[in-house]
C-alpha cells in the first residue's frame, strides 16, 4: 500500500512540475454558487473541489467513525498528498501550504488553511469561505482562534499547490473524497440542517415540510422578498458562516417554491440566497425567524 501511495504520488507531481506555491485568498471563488454548497471544510483546506463533500479517509476507503483527533489525523494521512507535521512558520509564496484540523469531540471535525499573507481561512460546510473566526476576528492563528464546540485543536498537515489556474485555486496536489467518479445530485428538493462543517449534514425532503400551509406561506413570502434583495454583503456572509451551527439550507431542486435550482440558507433573520441559476448571492433580513427553522434548530 505505501509503495502504490508514493508511486501514484510521484507520478501526480510529474504531471504537475509547475511551481509549488501558497495559494492566495479567493473566497469568491470557493463561494460561487456551483461550488459553496457541494464543498467543505476538508474540500477548501486541500485546496481540491470535488463538489461531493470529501471525508478524510474517503479516497483510501477508509470510514471515519470515531471523531476524535487520532482518529480524523489517521484518515487525513491516509489520503494522498497530506502530510503530518509540526508548525512552520510563512516565509514565502513558495512555501508549501500549511492547514490545521481541529475536533468537536464525538460530533464533528474542522479545517483551516494558511494563505499566502500568513493569515487563516475556513469553510464552514456548506457555508461561505471566510477569514473570520466566531467573534468575527481575522484568523492569526487556528490556535487561538474562536472555535466554537471545535475545542480540541489536532495538529497540522503539509501540502504541495501547483498553480496552474491564474485564480490558484482548486490547485492541491492531493486525492481526496472520490474523485474518480462523483456522486449524482439527489434529484429532490430538501430541507438541511448546516451543523457540521466536516461531516455531512441532516437532510430532508422539502415535500415534507410544505404540508405545514403556515411555513409555506412563510416561504413564499420569503421568496417574493430575494427577488427584489440586493447583492449579500460581506458581512452578511460572516454572520451565516459560524462554527457550530450555521442554519438551514433549503436546496429546491424541483422549483418547488423558488426558481429550479435556488439555495437558500436561513440563520435567525438573517438569509443568504443563490436565485435559480444565478451566479451572484443576494443577502436579506427577515423581520421574524422562519417557524422551521425554530423547529429543527431545537
Amino acid at each position: 500500500m505505501f509503495q502504490m501511495k508514493s508511486l501514484l504520488f510521484f507520478v501526480l507531481q510529474s504531471a504537475f512540475a509547475l511551481q509549488v506555491n501558497v495559494p492566495a485568498v479567493d473566497l469568491k471563488f470557493w463561494n460561487d454558487y456551483l461550488h459553496v454548497h457541494r464543498n467543505n471544510c476538508y474540500n477548501y483546506a486541500t485546496n481540491r473541489i470535488t463538489d461531493s463533500f470529501a471525508q478524510p479517509g474517503e479516497a483510501s476507503g477508509m470510514s471515519l467513525w470515531d471523531l476524535h483527533c487520532a482518529p480524523v489525523t489517521k484518515a487525513a494521512s491516509a489520503d494522498l498528498g497530506l502530510t503530518e507535521t509540526g508548525f512552520f512558520p510563512f516565509t514565502q509564496k513558495n512555501d508549501e501550504s500549511l492547514i490545521a484540523v481541529v475536533v468537536w469531540p464525538n460530533q464533528d471535525y474542522h479545517w483551516y488553511r494558511r494563505g499566502d499573507d500568513g493569515m487563516w481561512s475556513h469553510k464552514m460546510g456548506s457555508s461561505p469561505a471566510t477569514t473570520l473566526d466566531d467573534l468575527d476576528k481575522v484568523i492569526s492563528s487556528p490556535e487561538t482562534a474562536e472555535r466554537g464546540p471545535y475545542t480540541e485543536f489536532c495538529g497540522y498537515f503539509k501540502i504541495k499547490n501547483y498553480i496552474y489556474q491564474p485564480n490558484e485555486q482548486d490547485g492541491g496536489l492531493v486525492r481526496i473524497g472520490n474523485m474518480q467518479s462523483l456522486p449524482e445530485e439527489p434529484p429532490n428538493s430538501e430541507v438541511m440542517i448546516l451543523k457540521y462543517s466536516g461531516r455531512p449534514n441532516p437532510h430532508f425532503p422539502l415535500k415534507d415540510y410544505l404540508r405545514d400551509l403556515t411555513f409555506k406561506n412563510q416561504l413564499l413570502s420569503l421568496r417574493d422578498g430575494l427577488r427584489v434583495a440586493p447583492p449579500a454583503t460581506a458581512v452578511q456572509v460572516s454572520r451565516l458562516s459560524k462554527l457550530g451551527y450555521s442554519g438551514i439550507l433549503i436546496v429546491d431542486r424541483e422549483g418547488l417554491i423558488f426558481p429550479k435550482g435556488s439555495r437558500v440558507q436561513i440563520m435567525g433573520t438573517e438569509v443568504l440566497a443563490h436565485i435559480g441559476a444565478a451566479k451572484n448571492s443576494v443577502g436579506l433580513t427577515m423581520a421574524r425567524p422562519l417557524s422551521l427553522e425554530r423547529e429543527l434548530a431545537r
